[in-house]
């Protein structure tokens, strides 16, 4: 894979592939917008220091792809995930943030600002990406959350260099940990997304009814934030979803978020990562419904054959 022409910062720049939350299904335009402020929360939660993003290992991924133009010249277009440090060299993240053919490069930024870090050339280019085979974001259920219908969506990204001394690796679950989200214990969750869970809306355009982009939405992205406390509904039985509870979109993650951490607190009460942010059930891409999570201790042999130190 060549990055070398690849120009890594924050633009304005309308998306023409979905990497963020409820994306599979949906290829909805977005403006990729960060801003900077101490207004941005992930949705009812608060803004994660440095000295929180390096304790657990939360990384923000930009995601570079291309296209034809009308006049068939390529353009290039990015949008945002969020993964873990599994690794020094290896982020854990979901499938679906890596998956489409239009992806040519990633970078991952070890800050809670990514805008600030990518305006200080303070990131690392990825080498490449290795998504399950067994992905299927079209998977019988859709978006529904199933037991036994996993779309399989956790992905692993390899870094040119080493990320920073600083950074500690995330904390990857036992069957204890497991177990915690099988008895429904509360959750916290990470991520780079956007801070409202209302993103996309309903018009009748040719008189058809049409899912449309809210304007402006994605500008509160970018920034780290963290939420305590989300009600875990329910756990697969076979450890590879959990469904967790958006308080109808006052709590929980969105767009931007895909691909972040879901912890349980760990017996020594450090958070031990459970969970991949993978798609929500609204079927217009909003995010005040439920979210489900690929469950980590459920893919360990996965995730293990593929790190690389």
């Amino acid at each position: 894979m060549k990055t070398k022409q690849i120009v890594f910062k924050i633009v304005t720049q309308s998306l023409f592939f979905s990497v963020a939350l409820f994306s599979c299904s949906k290829q909805i335009e977005h403006q990729s917008v960060l801003r900077a402020g101490s207004e941005n929360q992930i949705i009812g939660g608060e803004n994660a220091d440095i000295i929180f993003q390096k304790k657990n290992g939360v990384v923000g991924l930009l995601i570079v792809g291309e296209k034809l133009d009308s006049a068939g010249a390529k353009t290039q277009a990015q949008a945002i995930c969020t993964g873990s440090l599994i690794s020094k060299r290896t982020i854990l993240t979901a499938a679906h943030c890596v998956f489409s053919k239009s992806t040519v490069a990633v970078a991952a930024v070890f800050e809670p600002d990514m805008k600030a870090a990518f305006a200080q050339k303070k990131y690392i280019k990825a080498t490449g990406w290795k998504f399950n085979p067994d992905f299927k974001p079209n998977s019988v259920g859709g978006k529904v959350y199933s037991d036994g219908n996993s779309w399989n969506d956790v992905a692993v990204i390899y870094l040119s260099s080493d990320a920073p001394v600083d950074s500690e690796l995330s904390k990857m679950p036992t069957r204890a940990d497991a177990d915690q989200v099988l008895a429904l214990k509360p959750v916290t969750l990470a991520g780079y997304g956007i801070t409202t869970p209302l993103v996309n809306e309903v018009q009748i355009i040719g008189g058809q009814n049409t899912i449309v982009p809210i304007k402006g939405i994605s500008e509160t992205a970018g920034i780290l934030r963290f939420v305590n406390d989300i009600t875990v509904i329910n756990a697969t039985s076979d450890d590879k979803e959990i469904l967790l509870d958006q308080k109808n979109g006052t709590q929980g993650a969105c767009h931007g978020d895909s691909g972040g951490p879901a912890y349980v607190t760990g017996a020594d009460g450090s958070l031990v990562l459970i969970g991949i942010t993978s798609r929500g059930t609204d079927l217009n891409g909003n995010c005040d419904q439920q979210n489900v999570f690929t469950n980590v201790f459920g893919y360990m042999d996965w995730i293990q054959k593929n790190i690389s130190m």
